[in-house]
């Protein structure tokens, strides 16, 4: 009988992260099938990476503002229809900006955005999406800036340790 390996907590954790850090160094490819003008199906190709700052700071605005918009109303169909209605905008954005990265600007965001708006299903938005999330390495940013925390050599004192002394 063979036996089961039972990782520990921090061998899963390890495992994790070393498929994180593969993923991250790869980016993760998608394609967006679309009907050109006379019928025929083409399929595009498009890689999300690993994310700048810059990137990630725009696509945390419209996170925000996704969560933000979480109100709850009398109907549900209704609340279904108007989350579509105020977000499906702003994940199409996010997906923009995540793949065009630093070459995003107003007018390839805006194309790039309408032609994910028109080809892509609520499925496949929502793996987009978590895709975005999975890329934004949060993980590593919220670690440096709790690092940063701990480093600080001037920090003052409070007010009252002062008084005392």
């Amino acid at each position: 009988m063979a036996k089961k390996l039972e990782l520990t907590e921090k061998q899963k954790i390890e495992q994790e992260k070393f498929g994180l850090d593969a993923l991250l160094k790869e980016g993760i490819d998608f394609e967006v099938e679309s009907i050109n003008l006379f019928g025929k199906k083409k399929k595009t190709k498009f890689k999300i990476e690993q994310m700048y700052l810059c990137t990630l700071d725009r696509i945390s605005v419209l996170a925000l503002k996704l969560a933000n918009e979480e109100k709850i109303y009398d109907n549900e169909i209704t609340d279904a229809f108007r989350q579509v209605n105020k977000n499906c905008i702003l994940m199409t954005k996010a997906i923009s900006i995540a793949v065009l990265g630093k070459r995003y600007n107003s007018i390839n965001g805006y194309f790039f955005r309408r032609f994910i708006y028109k080809n892509v299903k609520p499925d496949t938005l929502k793996s987009l999406f978590d895709a975005i999330l999975l890329m934004s390495n949060l993980r590593d940013f919220i670690n440096s800036t709790g690092l940063l925390r701990t480093t600080r050599t001037t920090m003052p004192a409070p007010v009252e340790e002062n008084q005392k002394g």
